[in-house]
């Protein structure tokens, strides 16, 4: 249960330099006055006083050299996370630069072999060599890196050399089927590698310190009979802002130490559910007389999950925080060398940045305060690092400037050149009338041929009529007969009768006009319908059975013209006076 206070207390006060965890935020993350907590404006700032407040304690070391976990009190944020990233990418170390690949038969290609030989770690102490200071060979015209190996300097360069080839084992088992015991060299380790000294470089190291991989059981390759892998790598010193295979680490990062705060006693079953709540470890349950209360154990094994804030009861009385000037470092070598000498690596890195600096002067949350040391009375040292560092930014940024302006230029002059001069108001006028008594002509050819054209229509019209439009002959007119025509015998159904009685061959697309009238090979078609079916059919068979003539009138209902009216009477004189029954299918 959770003891009640009988007497009414304050809630107290949060440390100003802890940060406040509650159940859905983070307060006092920020301080609006400087970034360093104890600054006071009432007196003047002290480099060695504040040098004397920072601490540093080692917590954990694994038994290889090769992790570490340490603390930093009262320093801020910007100098740890400083720290670690200089361990990530500003501590020098030895990696494989250059591969000569002699032979490779494997089925890894040979850029993909080299870049997995480049990421190898090395164990060599890289403060005994020296920077390059150009390119290991240049490419020459052809194209090529390189027409043989060079010697390689012993200062700068480290040799190690491959040579590997893949054969069937005589004495395997015949029902074996272990790639490791049916061949010789099937799998290519880092153990497979030789260090080849350069000039004197055996001397500088003993047994125990020959440089070599870091671990032999790195598989680089597998290989199978016939297969064979020869390769001379050049190391060099790099950093790993130039490539990852440079970095130190393999990990490097801070946290800041976690503090809880009981304001109340916890007891029985709420310390279980306190207890639970916590990483393992952070919270134990100790006995006072006949109690079972809860206390902190280790705050520092808590993961900062908040789970107590998921019951109410226990979440009125806990307080949970961060401390801002206590960080909790761990530190990962990938081998090169060990974890406590890469940390003091970095602060040496960040020695030589600092003394590079130009000014020494706070930043403006400081007010620009003087440090008291005076004014310097000649330049602050700079390595040849930073000034060649310092160098090549300078020309990267006037290389930029330049293609800028070159590419400026370059746009101002193409749309010059190729953007017209813009016309005059009269030019543009005169243009627009040329264009329109041009296409007024070629509406006026237009309209003429088109009137040309349906005059050609109309006398071929009439010329299959079978007379000519300019003559004055009309053409015969029967009159029609009052008296129903005379039914003719009933004659023996043939194959033609019943094949007229057959409906016709449907046409989809067949344009039916006024006409109703075709003339085809010298011969008289008529466009007939019959039931939903459309066909042609010879205007004498039509005649013969004595029906009626069918046409469909246009979708537009125009007025009967003369050319109309002369094919009602064509198609009648074809027909006969008997048969001549019209009747229009809308």
């Amino acid at each position: 249960m959770v003891k009640k206070s009988t007497t009414k207390t304050t809630e107290p006060d949060f440390p100003s330099n802890e940060i406040l965890m509650q159940e859905e935020v983070v307060l006092n993350t920020y301080d609006e006055c400087t970034d360093y907590i104890e600054y006071d404006d009432t007196k003047e700032f002290s480099i060695p006083e504040y040098c004397d407040n920072i601490h540093v304690a080692m917590v954990n070391e694994s038994e290889d050299k090769m992790t570490l976990e340490f603390d930093i009190t009262h320093i801020e944020a910007p100098i740890a996370n400083a720290l670690r990233r200089i361990l990530i990418a500003e501590v020098p170390t030895m990696a494989l630069e250059k591969i000569y690949l002699y032979q490779n038969t494997s089925v890894i290609q040979d850029e993909v072999l080299c870049h997995r030989l480049g990421l190898l770690p090395l164990r060599v102490d890289p403060r005994g060599f020296q920077f390059p200071t150009e390119k290991v060979v240049g490419i020459n015209e052809k194209g090529v890196d390189c027409d043989e190996e060079p010697a390689g300097d012993p200062t700068r360069n480290l040799i190690f050399k491959i040579n590997v080839s893949c054969t069937k084992n005589r004495n395997a088992l015949p029902n074996s089927t272990d790639p490791k015991t049916l061949y010789h060299h099937s799998s290519v380790y880092s153990g497979s590698f030789a260090w080849v000294p350069i000039g004197d470089q055996k001397s500088n190291y003993t047994d125990s310190t020959t440089p070599r991989m870091v671990t032999d059981d790195i598989l680089v390759a597998k290989l199978r009979p016939g297969q064979e892998i020869e390769a001379s790598c050049h190391a060099v010193k790099g950093i790993g802002r130039d490539h990852a295979k440079f970095s130190p680490v393999a990990t490097a990062s801070y946290r800041l130490l976690p503090t809880i705060r009981l304001n109340a006693e916890i007891t029985g079953e709420a310390a279980e559910r306190l207890k639970s709540v916590f990483s393992e470890g952070v919270i134990e349950i100790e006995k006072k007389g006949s109690k079972r209360v809860a206390v902190v154990k280790d705050a520092r094994k808590d993961t900062c999950s908040r789970n107590v804030f998921r019951h109410e009861d226990l979440a009125k009385v806990v307080q949970l925080g961060k401390n801002k000037q206590h960080f909790i470092f761990s530190v990962e070598s990938t081998g090169a060398l060990k974890s406590s000498e890469l940390v003091v690596e970095a602060c040496k890195v960040m020695e030589t940045k600092c003394r590079s600096l130009r000014l020494v002067r706070f930043t403006s949350r400081m007010r620009m305060k003087r440090l008291g040391l005076g004014e310097p009375i000649t330049h602050a040292p700079v390595s040849e690092a930073a000034a060649l560092e310092q160098a090549s930014d300078f020309v990267q940024q006037l290389v930029l400037f330049s293609y800028s302006v070159g590419v400026f230029a370059s746009y101002y002059f193409y749309t010059k050149l190729t953007t017209p001069d813009s016309l005059k108001i009269e030019e543009y006028q005169e243009f627009k009338e040329q264009q329109e008594r041009a296409i007024k002509e070629l509406r006026l050819q237009i309209e003429s041929l088109e009137q040309r054209l349906a005059a050609q229509q109309k006398r071929n019209f009439f010329s299959q009529l079978g007379f000519s439009k300019d003559s004055d002959e009309e053409p015969p007119k029967s009159k029609p007969s009052t008296e129903k025509p005379s039914e003719p015998p009933a004659k023996p159904e043939s194959k033609q009768s019943e094949s007229l009685k057959q409906k016709f061959q449907r046409i989809s697309s067949l344009p039916i006009d006024a006409a109703a009238s075709l003339i085809l090979d010298d011969e008289e078609y008529l466009v007939v319908r019959r039931g939903s079916s459309v066909g042609i059919e010879l205007s004498v068979n039509f005649a013969a059975r004595g029906e009626r003539l069918r046409y469909r009138i246009p979708s537009t209902k125009l007025r009967e013209s003369v050319a109309q009216k002369a094919l009602k009477e064509a198609a009648c004189h074809v027909i006969g006076p008997k048969t001549m029954r019209f009747s229009y299918v809308n």
